[in-house]
């Protein structure tokens, strides 16, 4: 019964670090072009 579990997890904080990393690709794309706010707003609401 534990091994679902434990799968669910890894696949949560997977869904996570990858939000993460899109965050950071946002945020570094903001810096050169200003216009990408809407991008990491679009990102954060997902």
């Amino acid at each position: 019964m534990l091994k679902p579990e434990i799968d669910g997890v890894e696949t949560v904080v997977k869904v996570c670090l990858n939000m993460q990393k899109r965050a950071a690709e946002a945020a570094l794309s903001c810096t050169s072009k200003p216009f990408s706010v809407l991008t990491i707003l679009e990102v954060t609401q997902r």
